[in-house]
C-alpha cells in the first residue's frame, strides 16, 4: 500500500470553465423544451426532428454531462514528502510532478494572466510554463535544469514556505 504525506494541498475551482458550463443553460432549456414536446406531447421537435432517443441522447450530453464536467474542473496543487504534484482535473497527461530536490529557487510572483500567459490554464509564457486557475498570484519555481515554471496560488505566501519547509528537511 503506497502512503502519501501531504504537507500542503491547495484545490482551486476553475471559474473560466464554470462560466463555459453556465453558457449551456440556454441550450439545455431549448432541448429539454424540445424533449418534453417530442417525447411526452408527441409533437415532433423542428421541421427535421431527431429520433427520440437521440434527442435524449444529446439532452443528456449537453444538459448534464458537459456542465458537470465544467463545473467539477479543480486544479490541484500538493506536496509530498519528496515532490510537488500539479494536476488539473480531467487533464491526466498534463500532470506535473516535480521533485523537491530539483527546485533550485522559489519566489512569490504577480503576473498578468492574459498578458504573460494569453490566459489561465496550462500555458507557456515568455517566462517558462504556467499552470493556473484564477487570479494573479502564484509562485514561481527555477528548477536545476534552468526551466522556470509558474504555479498559480490564491495563498503563494504558505505554498512558499511549505516548499521552503521540505527543502531544508531535505
Amino acid at each position: 500500500m503506497q502512503e502519501y504525506n501531504s504537507t500542503y494541498k491547495e484545490i482551486q475551482k476553475i471559474p473560466l470553465l464554470r462560466g463555459i458550463g453556465l453558457l449551456l443553460l440556454p441550450l439545455t432549456v431549448l432541448l429539454t423544451v424540445g424533449l418534453v414536446k417530442q417525447i411526452v406531447y408527441g409533437i415532433p421537435f423542428g421541421k427535421q426532428h431527431a429520433p427520440d432517443w437521440l434527442l435524449a441522447l444529446i439532452w443528456v450530453s449537453v444538459g448534464l454531462v458537459i456542465p458537470a464536467f465544467f463545473f467539477s474542473s479543480r486544479m490541484a496543487v500538493e506536496i509530498q514528502k519528496e515532490k510537488m504534484l500539479i494536476q488539473i482535473r480531467y487533464i491526466p497527461l498534463k500532470s506535473r510532478h516535480i521533485a523537491l530536490s530539483s527546485i533550485q529557487k522559489v519566489e512569490i510572483w504577480e503576473f498578468k494572466p492574459i498578458r504573460d500567459y494569453g490566459g489561465w490554464g496550462i500555458r507557456l509564457g515568455n517566462s517558462g510554463w504556467a499552470y493556473t486557475a484564477s487570479g494573479n498570484q502564484g509562485v514561481m519555481l527555477t528548477l536545476e535544469d534552468g526551466e522556470r515554471l509558474l504555479i498559480g496560488s490564491q495563498n503563494p505566501e504558505l505554498l512558499v514556505r511549505e516548499l521552503m519547509k521540505l527543502k531544508e528537511q531535505a
